[in-house]
């Protein structure tokens, strides 16, 4: 028995802008449910690798964007060591689901 591996590709082209905005739409439905975090999910930093010791202050954040098929990187919303609200970069592998 061998297990392969098949690639289908489609072509279509989009006319109008309401072609691309539902394609848009859609395949940013489709990228946030892979990701497993959709924008304004709360989630929580799993570890500090790859994150600045002035930015998020604790582990809690909110998730922006995440699109690891993409990019390894999220955006996320946190509070810096000054207090202040802020938008910065994580390595999207170390984002959890933060539970209560």
């Amino acid at each position: 028995m061998i297990t392969i591996t098949e690639t289908h590709t489609t072509q279509r082209t989009l006319e109008t802008e309401e072609d691309i905005a539902a394609y848009l739409t859609s395949e940013f439905e489709r990228r946030a449910e892979a990701a497993g975090f959709r924008p304004g999910s709360l989630a929580r930093l799993s570890n500090r690798n790859g994150v600045s010791a002035l930015m998020g202050a604790g582990t809690v954040v909110i998730v922006l964007a995440c699109d690891p098929a993409s990019s390894p990187l999220a955006t996320v919303l946190g509070m810096n060591t000054s207090g202040g609200v802020m938008q910065f970069l994580v390595p999207a592998e170390i984002l959890a689901p933060r539970t209560a």
